[in-house]
C-alpha cells in the first residue's frame, strides 16, 4: 500500500468563517439602517396578499416595533456569529485530524476519510458536542493551545440566553457564584504625538504630525440571574472582532501543530 498523498488547506476554515462574518455583520447593519430610515408604516410584509394575524389585535405600535427592533436584530447578529464559530470548530477539527497522521499517511484512504469527515465517527461526536466540548476537545486530542477561549465560551453563554431565554439569565448560564460574565476585547483606535495617546476624533484638527496607532482593550459585563443581555451596534462589532481575533489564533496555533509534525508550512511548499 503506497502512502496517501496529502495536501491540507490551512486557510480554508478561517476563510469561511470571514465570509460568514461579513454576511452577519452586512445584515445587521441594514437592518439598523431601515430602523432609521423607515417612515411611518403598517406591521405588515410587503407584496403578500394574504397576510397572518395571530392575534385580533397588534402586540406593538409601530413605534415600539421599530424601538424594539435594534434589540432583536442584534441578537439574531450575535446568534449567527457564534454558529459560524462552531461551525469553524467543526473544519478546524477536520484539518487537524488530517495533519495529525502526518504528510504521508501509511493507512487505507477509507480510514483517512472517515477521521477528517464531518460525517465519520469522530467528526459526528465532534458536531454533537456542546460548544464548550468543542473547544475542550481541541485542546486534549490535538494537545492545542486555543487563545481568547473564556471570551468566546462567555459569548456563547450570552448566546443561549438570547436563543433559549428571551435574553435572561439564568443559573445555566452563571458560575458557581450566580453570576454570567461576559467578556469580549475592543479594538481602540488612538492618535499618538509627542505628548502621548488620545482618543481619535473623526474630523479633529490636530496641532502636530501623529500616529494612528491601535490598541485591544478587555472588557466585559457582569450579568446576575434574571438579567437581561443587551448589546448595542458599538458592542455587536466589538464581540464579532473578538470572534476573528479568536479564530485567527486558532488559525496559527493549527499551522504551529503543522510545522512541529512535519507538515510544511505556506512558505515552504503549503500544506
Amino acid at each position: 500500500m503506497s502512502p496517501l498523498e496529502v495536501t491540507v488547506d490551512l486557510s480554508g476554515p478561517f476563510a469561511t468563517l470571514q465570509r460568514g462574518l461579513q454576511h452577519t455583520v452586512e445584515r445587521v447593519a441594514i437592518g439598523l439602517n431601515a430602523t432609521l430610515n423607515e417612515p411611518e408604516a403598517q406591521s405588515l410584509f410587503p407584496q403578500v396578499f394574504v397576510q397572518l394575524m395571530p392575534s385580533s389585535e397588534p402586540a406593538m405600535t409601530f413605534e415600539e416595533a421599530k424601538t424594539d427592533f435594534p434589540s432583536w436584530i442584534l441578537a439574531c447578529g450575535f446568534r449567527d456569529a457564534v454558529e459560524d464559530v462552531s461551525s469553524y470548530l467543526e473544519d478546524s477539527r477536520s484539518v487537524l485530524a488530517a495533519l495529525a497522521f502526518g504528510p504521508k499517511p501509511n493507512i487505507p484512504e477509507a480510514q483517512f476519510r472517515d477521521a477528517i469527515s464531518r460525517e465519520g465517527t469522530q467528526g459526528d461526536a465532534f458536531r454533537k458536542a456542546n460548544f464548550p466540548a468543542k473547544i475542550s476537545m481541541l485542546q486534549k486530542s490535538f494537545d492545542l493551545a486555543v487563545d481568547l477561549a473564556p471570551e468566546v465560551l462567555s459569548i456563547n453563554r450570552a448566546r443561549a440566553c438570547l436563543v433559549h431565554r428571551a435574553g435572561f439569565v439564568a443559573a445555566a448560564d452563571c458560575d458557581s457564584d450566580d453570576v454570567l460574565r461576559l467578556l469580549w476585547r475592543a479594538p481602540v483606535l488612538l492618535r499618538r504625538d509627542s505628548k502621548g495617546e488620545h482618543p481619535l476624533i473623526p474630523n479633529e484638527v490636530v496641532e502636530e504630525e501623529s500616529q494612528i496607532v491601535l490598541r485591544v482593550d478587555a472588557k466585559s459585563r457582569t450579568l446576575k440571574i434574571g438579567d437581561l443581555v443587551r448589546m448595542d451596534a458599538q458592542e455587536f462589532m466589538e464581540v464579532c472582532f473578538t470572534i476573528m481575533t479568536f479564530a485567527d489564533g486558532l488559525r496559527m496555533n493549527v499551522e504551529q501543530y503543522a510545522k512541529a509534525i512535519g507538515h510544511p508550512t505556506a512558505g515552504e511548499g503549503g500544506s
